[in-house]
């Protein structure tokens, strides 16, 4: 077990982009050529009633997968069967964790929370388990997460399961690694990320009112990455660590960006050293552009973004070869956020889905 306090590092992020490829244009991916159905999930509509759809992308066809007289609240898919798990709002003000097993023709509300809020549930990578958030208050609740616990449901038996000896306590946002063999979480008392081991064992606590609650796994569970919040010239900016692990050796990731951008969340690609990073034009500004870096060369290798423009909630493809984001464009005149694929080797967008957001791929 090892806790690791980190300081604030301050200096400043320097560098341009001018010599990475900028694509702003709306071009479209040749995915007609391509024999395998590509499809994405999505919620459908910033404001309810809201469900979760299913759109391919090769027949041009979208799909109701729910019904729940537009009370879906957030989901999550399962990578490996295409399985969706999804917290609804019920008629005593809480959430619901439900579930819709691929091909979608039967669904099963596997916990009911009453007024109490059940959400983010999150499959892990050995399909037996899926993970969920519960709140001791409505979902309408001005409560913050401090009393939020984590939970297990055994997708066998479709029952509440014990692991790590107990519920965890004052956490959220959990994420397995991609072999199922840790759990991530933040913890909001004592503030910091806990990483547990199967058998509950602790490996490391990242701890430290500057850590965010945004971080990710590499493709090998090896690698464990996070951001932290620093101040250098009077100027907020957002660094990138790295951990080892098990070796928990730890490394900064130098990100050539401009001055007064500000990295805002990432991914990491399921495939390679790749990792797709979210960054505000500006600390004064709301809207973000999406930039791939590559870890291996140390290189940013793409970005798409505009100031008129803000790109988010974005996840990769298995095969790493797209990225499934959500645009929101402020001079736009509907003023709806629409859902767009990224062709990263052709480099090449396409806009799919309006008035939707959250899009999820589809294994």
């Amino acid at each position: 077990m090892k806790t690791l306090y980190v300081l604030p590092l301050c200096f400043t992020i320097l560098g341009l982009l001018g010599c990475v490829p900028e694509t702003n244009s709306i071009m479209d991916p040749d995915f007609n050529n391509d024999s395998r159905e590509i499809e994405f999930v999505y919620l459908s509509s910033t404001e309810p009633p809201t469900e979760i759809y299913k759109y391919s992308i090769n027949s041009d066809f979208f799909t109701q997968l729910t019904n729940t007289n537009g009370n879906v609240f957030d989901y999550d898919v399962n990578n490996q069967t295409g399985d969706i798990a999804y917290s609804v709002k019920n008629d005593q003000g809480g959430l619901d964790i439900w579930f819709l097993p691929f091909p979608y023709t039967e669904t099963k509300k596997l916990i009911s929370c009453g007024s109490n809020s059940c959400f983010l549930p999150q499959f892990s990578p050995q399909n037996s388990l899926l993970t969920y958030q519960k709140g001791t208050y409505q979902f309408e609740s001005t409560s913050s997460y401090a009393n939020t616990k984590i939970r297990f449901i055994d997708l066998n038996s479709f029952t509440d399961r014990t692991i790590f000896g107990s519920e965890i306590d004052n956490g959220i946002n959990p994420t397995w690694s991609p072999d199922g063999k840790y759990l991530a979480y933040y913890q909001t008392d004592p503030v910091g990320i806990r990483i547990l081991d199967l058998l509950g064992r602790e490996v490391i606590f990242i701890h430290g009112f500057e850590i965010q609650n945004t971080f990710n796994w590499n493709s090998h569970s090896n690698i464990f990455y996070y951001l932290i919040n620093e101040i250098s010239d009077d100027r907020p900016i957002t660094s990138v660590q790295e951990i080892s692990i098990p070796e928990l050796d730890l490394n900064r990731i130098e990100i050539k960006l401009n001055e007064q951008e500000l990295i805002t969340g990432f991914r990491a690609s399921p495939k390679e050293n790749k990792i797709v990073f979210g960054v505000r034009h500006s600390d004064l500004l709301s809207n973000q552009k999406i930039v791939i870096f590559d870890v291996d060369s140390n290189k940013i290798i793409g970005q798409v973004g505009e100031p008129t423009v803000s790109l988010g909630n974005y996840s990769w493809q298995s095969n790493g070869e797209l990225i499934l984001f959500q645009q929101f464009g402020y001079q736009s005149p509907n003023q709806k956020p629409e859902i767009a694929i990224w062709n990263i080797k052709n480099n090449t967008i396409k806009t799919y889905i309006s008035d939707a957001y959250s899009p999820k791929f589809l294994p």
